[in-house]
């Protein structure tokens, strides 16, 4: 007989004395362990889809009243495909027309696109197709889109909790759209950098509706311009205000609406229209912008020692003073509102800040300066963080030249505000169940959404149902 070899048995199955535990209990019982983020949804189409029919069902039927310019006889691309295509380079934020060459490179991509924009093209158009409809298409038509969405939603009430007191909160400010170093068109405004050099730019003054979750919605827009090569004086940001008040009257006649505004708007005209249209006003107050009235404020404010409130916390103090029904001009009180603000940092330094507003909301009192400060004038920023910065950085590339006709450069930002609406229709609703943590970022979710797009197909049932509901995060 051969000896007996002792097989080695395999560590795993030694037995050391040592009860064996289930390392992903314990791990997930680990203090400061973070929980697995919720998994993406399975089809983003569905998701683009669902938005479309909820908040803008009309939006075809819009585009299709929209009168034709073009050939009979000619038409390959009905203007629904060739509108929707444009809203896609910016929804996906391709940022260049030879992205968007290669995203629309599917059968899938097609059927998705003829889905939404309910036309029955064999092919997707061309971004120079494109290009060549706008040139030719009155942007004054595709102008009223934005203003139509939100006149949608706030008929099916879904900004109604937003509302400030009863009133809708409207930002207004100025921003560029495009620049040149030499003259792109007779309309150019003229200006020098710090170094002397002449620029040529386009400006654009906007009206948005922003809310606290982060909503800006494009609702009002007014280009700045010069009428003519060599106007004896440019065209300003308060010129182009006059024209974009009465146009915003005219979009919502009766909605009341409290107007956020910069230190340049505090003027007699701006309180006169605001109080012909029946507006509310929050504007910023400079030392600068009215020296004389705002010595007169500051005395009456530093008499008025009983209108003092101080809110405080571990890391936030605010001092607030006021004094109301202060004499601007004659027959007009205005109300003055101060904040001196102090922040701990994570560094333990100090950061200072010092906030000022005139108002006609309400009459100030120790109960309400702290929210119409903090959840009335501090809102002015929306329009900078959530609307400007996010179209110009976030991958909208607003300053991006697509075109150097000057009617088209106006309906491609139309296409850009509806495409950021709807966008942010999508990510702040409970269509996910944490935006942030499932998608990341907005560019992951526009590479995302064209994945989709591109491998899967839109549930056409999506546009035959009627009776779900969508809601927005409120954070």
């Amino acid at each position: 007989m051969g000896k007996r070899i002792q097989k080695d048995t395999p560590v795993d199955q030694r037995d050391y004395g040592v009860q064996q535990t289930n390392n992903k209990t314990t791990r997930a019982s680990k203090k400061g362990k973070r929980e697995k983020p919720p998994a993406p949804p399975e089809n983003l189409g569905n998701i683009l889809a669902k938005t479309v029919k909820r908040f803008v069902p009309f939006l075809n039927g819009l585009f299709q009243q929209f009168p034709e310019h073009r050939q009979e006889g000619k038409l390959y691309y009905l203007m629904s495909h060739l509108l929707w295509s444009g809203i896609f380079m910016y929804l996906l934020l391709c940022g260049s027309k030879k992205q968007y060459r290669q995203d629309k490179r599917s059968d899938l991509f097609l059927k998705n696109l003829l889905l939404l924009s309910k036309t029955h093209e064999k092919t997707c158009c061309d971004p120079d197709t494109i290009e060549y409809f706008l040139k030719n298409f009155p942007y004054t038509f595709l102008e009223t889109v934005p203003q139509r969405i939100v006149n949608h939603l706030i008929r099916i009430k879904s900004l109604d909790s937003y509302r400030f007191r009863g009133y809708f909160l409207i930002a207004m400010d100025c921003t560029g759209m495009q620049k040149y170093e030499l003259r792109h068109c007779k309309h150019c405004l003229k200006s020098k950098d710090r170094k002397g050099k002449p620029f040529y730019y386009h400006p654009v003054l906007e009206a948005k509706l922003v809310t606290p979750n982060g909503f800006a919605f494009s609702i009002a827009t007014e280009f700045i311009e010069n009428p003519q090569e060599f106007p004896t004086k440019q065209d300003c940001e308060y010129n182009a205000f006059k024209r974009l008040a009465p146009k915003l009257k005219s979009y919502f006649p009766r909605l009341p609406f409290c107007l956020l505004l910069d230190a340049l708007y505090l003027k007699q005209y701006t309180f006169e229209l605001c109080d012909t249209y029946l507006w509310k006003y929050i504007i910023t107050f400079k030392p600068g912008t009215s020296p004389s009235f705002y010595r007169n404020v500051w005395k009456e404010k530093q008499e008025k020692i009983q209108n003092r409130k101080t809110i405080q916390n571990k890391t936030l103090s605010q001092y607030f003073s006021w004094v109301n029904f202060m004499e601007y001009h004659e027959n007009c009180l205005t109300n003055a509102l101060f904040c001196h603000e102090v922040t701990i940092k994570k560094d333990q330094t100090l950061k200072v800040n010092d906030f000022a507003w005139i108002t006609n909301l309400h009459e100030l009192s120790f109960n309400n300066v702290d929210k119409i400060a903090n959840q009335g004038g501090r809102l002015r920023w929306k329009i900078e963080n959530e609307g400007f910065n996010v179209q110009k950085n976030g991958g909208y590339d607003l300053e991006h030249s697509y075109s150097h006709n000057n009617n088209a450069s106006k309906c491609w930002y139309f296409l850009l505000q509806i495409a950021h609406a709807l966008n942010q229709l999508m990510s702040k609703s409970n269509l996910f169940i944490d935006f942030s943590r499932q998608m990341g970022s907005l560019k992951n979710f526009a590479k995302r959404l064209v994945e989709h797009l591109r491998t899967i197909l839109i549930d056409p049932d999506i546009f035959l149902i009627n009776n779900y509901q969508i809601r927005f995060n409120s954070s």
